[in-house]
């Protein structure tokens, strides 16, 4: 008898990059944003820092979409580009939110977010989504560089 899954894949960073978990052939599933804003967070194209620069480099499916609801890789950027100390978070947590808000679009009302360290390879990105329905999501992820 197969289990009634419902949600999306839960996809998550391990050090070697996304992951999902998969037990008795069965995929684990979230009914929260996790995958999403991990997607939105890490999601796309390296070098995309989401400049002028770089357009050229974003994701393709940016493609039709209006500027201000692509998704850009400010914060990935950020990760991977620069070391991970006390200086350089603020500039993070400017990115993430950010590339959140865009991501999400005119489903969201605001974004609080507190990126730290957690290690010299891995931040932690956590807060809450206030969502234009009124429901407020809490969320945190591991991501490494």
């Amino acid at each position: 008898m197969n289990k009634i899954q419902a949600g999306d894949v839960l996809l998550y960073q391990s050090v070697e990059d996304g992951e999902i978990n998969v037990e008795d052939g069965i995929v684990e599933m979230t009914k929260s944003f996790d995958t999403m804003i991990y997607l939105i967070l890490m999601g796309p194209n390296e070098g995309d820092d989401g400049t002028a620069a770089t357009e050229k480099q974003q994701w393709m499916g940016n493609e039709g979409e209006t500027p201000e609801h692509r998704i850009r890789g400010r914060f990935h950027q950020f990760l991977e580009g620069v070391p991970i100390t006390s200086a350089n978070l603020l500039d993070m947590q400017a990115a993430a939110v950010e590339d959140i808000t865009d991501g999400f679009g005119d489903l969201l009302e605001s974004v609080q977010c507190t990126v730290s360290a957690s290690s010299s390879h891995a931040v932690q990105v956590s807060g809450n989504l206030t969502l234009t329905t009124g429901a407020v999501v809490p969320y945190r992820l591991e991501l490494f560089a």
